[in-house]
């Protein structure tokens, strides 16, 4: 059944021509009960809207689960992609206030540093980045984690210099990925 509408001159109104609220929500022959918990469907009928999506769990974020699932801010850390650790650390060894999972930080001598982790990696296999630079001179110098001891729970991070052959007391930054 179709339904033409004319205005007070006789005229046939097009719907882009209807005013506002010509069109009620007892006149229309939807289906279902209209309130403020339903929506009208595409098929003219009422109906509650859907839970959405579950709240991913961390085996599935560490295995990047293609499913209909968010990932929570206290989850987010769980992602493949994203540090699980880090730390700035004074020339003179010590740790700066700049630090993420970090439960201590030992300085084993010249250039040599141990950084022990608040969680563990779920193993030793995990990557270790960062790098070495001093003011007085602007110089970047290499950083090799994990020559003496790559744990689960710890790594160590030699700061060498230029031509490799001893270790220097720069300022640092490392930074761990992977799983937890």
């Amino acid at each position: 059944m179709s339904w033409e509408v004319y205005n007070s001159d006789g005229q046939l109104l097009q719907a882009t021509d209807l005013p506002d609220d010509a069109v009620t929500i007892s006149k229309l022959s939807a289906t279902g009960t209209a309130s403020n918990s339903t929506f009208l469907r595409g098929d003219n009928t009422w109906a509650a809207p859907s839970g959405g999506p579950s709240q991913a769990s961390q085996a599935d974020i560490e295995a990047e689960t293609n499913q209909d699932t968010y990932i929570p801010p206290d989850l987010i850390k769980n992602s493949p992609g994203v540090a699980k650790a880090w730390a700035l650390t004074a020339a003179n060894g010590t740790s700066n206030t700049v630090a993420y999972n970090m439960a201590s930080l030992t300085d084993s001598g010249t250039g040599d540093r141990v950084y022990v982790f608040d969680v563990d990696f779920s193993s030793a296999n995990y990557a270790a980045s960062g790098n070495a630079f001093g003011p007085a001179d602007n110089t970047i110098q290499t950083c090799i984690f994990g020559q003496n001891t790559q744990a689960a729970g710890s790594c160590d991070c030699l700061v060498r210099t230029e031509s490799g052959n001893g270790n220097l007391d720069k300022e640092n930054s490392a930074i761990f990925f992977g799983d937890q």
